[in-house]
């Protein structure tokens, strides 16, 4: 079971790995801001609500998630996020998902002491995108779709989605 005392907060994450990811992170960071109305619904929450994610600062899908999850985490007291590194953990994150996808965000169910997954990876509608294309041999559409939600043209969808996961997974 995952010791949440060896996970990393926000801080650790960014002292994870080379000046230059703690770089882009903060970059990418300084740029995002909750919209009010999610605000409004993290705010609201009244459980506990403990974030679990496997996620390396390397990763651009893991610079991508993880600043909406921490931005989320510091408007409620109630939410805790813990980060745990890929490296080192690859057997237990494939025991609860069958691969080692980064990042791999989950709400426990405090109730049942268990993970339920909520994210992996990308967008699940633009990973299915992603997968049209390249099943039709457009490999540079599916690449730019990816580089596209790496540089933020997601965001918008991206924090729905993550707000809305977390808020059907405490109900």
């Amino acid at each position: 079971m995952l010791k949440y005392e060896e996970a990393w907060n926000y801080n650790e994450y960014l002292r994870s790995s080379l000046i230059e990811y703690r770089k882009k992170q903060e970059k990418i960071f300084s740029k995002i801001s909750l919209k009010k109305e999610n605000i409004k619904k993290i705010k609201n929450i009244k459980t506990k609500v403990n974030i679990v994610v496997f996620a390396e600062i390397y990763c651009p899908d893991s610079r991508a998630v993880i600043p909406f999850l921490e931005k989320t985490r510091q408007e409620n007291e109630n939410i805790d996020l813990y980060i745990f590194p890929r490296e080192g953990n690859e057997h237990y994150l494939s025991k609860i998902t069958n691969e080692t996808k980064i990042p791999s965000i989950f709400i426990e169910d405090i109730e049942q002491e268990e993970l339920c997954l909520i994210y992996e990876e990308i967008l699940p509608d633009l990973k299915f995108k992603i997968k049209e294309h390249i099943l039709r041999d457009e490999k540079d559409i599916a690449q730019e779709i990816i580089y596209n939600y790496r540089i933020g043209k997601y965001n918008d969808q991206l924090e729905e989605y993550l707000v809305n996961k977390i808020i059907e997974n405490i109900i």
